[in-house]
């Protein structure tokens, strides 16, 4: 194994995490600070915590699954497909894309919910 197969692990790992995180927070109606929201953000201040919740429930949730899902198929190109080079680069510019995208809604969501 390689050191790119051990990074996508951890890819399909965090991935999982996020999607256990983002239940919990769904369960639990608390927002994981460090995860969801910076660490030094004071959540007993927040507008409203429900509404951020049910905002980035569904977004947080498919990031997770969406992560997991980038890392699978990287582990299963650099298996079985010779680690072709265009899948490489393509799963990792639309998972830049994605994380960007998720940046910008988490960004707007703060705003609105918790400042």
């Amino acid at each position: 194994m390689d050191t790119f197969n051990i990074f996508d692990i951890v890819i399909v790992v965090s991935g999982i995490y996020l999607i256990y995180c983002t239940i919990l927070m769904k369960r639990d109606n608390e927002i994981p600070v460090g995860i969801v929201v910076r660490k030094d953000v004071d959540l007993s201040t927040a507008r409203d915590k429900e509404g951020f919740i049910r905002y980035m429930f569904k977004r947080t949730l498919g990031l997770g699954i969406l992560t997991v899902l980038m890392g699978a198929i990287d582990i299963v190109n650099s298996l079985y497909l010779g680690a072709n080079t265009y899948i490489q680069i393509s799963v990792l510019i639309i998972y830049f894309i994605l994380l960007v995208c998720y940046g910008v809604i988490a960004s707007g969501a703060y705003r609105k919910y918790i400042v």
